[in-house]
């Protein structure tokens, strides 16, 4: 009977050094968790947005970088903006939250679609942004504007969303006839 008792006695002693010893590592566990920032990315991503049950943006991209909650990345954006029938195009882009503007690097193309989804003009820069509360779109480089057998090209731009004006800020040349 003593070496039963002494069995469970040493059994408890186990346990409870063990159950000491768990706890202790889950507390070390759980304060380095504390510390592990969290990664938000995502590759071959599509993003819908909708609001009041109307779909308003499709965004597409190969990787989507939202670590920093200041500037998200996007790598090889394709967006479809469906209340202004815009569709954007870019190797790069960066939405700045604070802003709710969007910078658009590097073969960056617009069209702007008709209700049937046919292009009804098309803007070639190499960088543009997108201000979604004012509603405007502008970019400070070399810009080509193709509308039916009409194009704008200048340095600098200025686009209204909602009117469909276009503004080239210097060097404005138009062109009647080109492909």
């Amino acid at each position: 009977m003593r070496f039963f008792l002494l069995v469970i006695g040493f059994c408890l002693i186990l346990a409870f050094v063990f159950e000491i010893s768990y706890k202790k590592s889950l507390l070390l566990l759980v304060k380095e968790a504390k510390n592990v920032q969290q990664l938000r990315v995502a590759f071959n991503f599509q993003i819908s947005f909708f609001k009041n049950d109307t779909l308003l943006w499709i965004v597409k991209g190969e990787e989507l970088n939202a670590s920093d909650q200041n500037l998200i990345s996007i790598r090889k954006l394709f967006a479809k903006n469906f209340k202004e029938l815009l569709k954007v195009q870019a190797e790069k882009a960066f939405y700045i939250p604070k802003k709710h503007l969007i910078e658009l690097l590097n073969n960056v193309v617009m069209e702007k679609l008709t209700n049937s989804g046919k292009v009804l003009e098309k803007l070639l820069t190499d960088k543009a942004y997108i201000d979604l509360a004012k509603n405007k779109i502008y970019g400070p480089d070399k810009v080509v504007i193709k509308r039916g057998n009409f194009t704008l090209s200048g340095i600098g731009f200025i686009y209204d969303t909602k009117t469909g004006r276009f503004l080239i800020l210097k060097n404005g040349e138009t062109v009647i006839g080109s492909d």
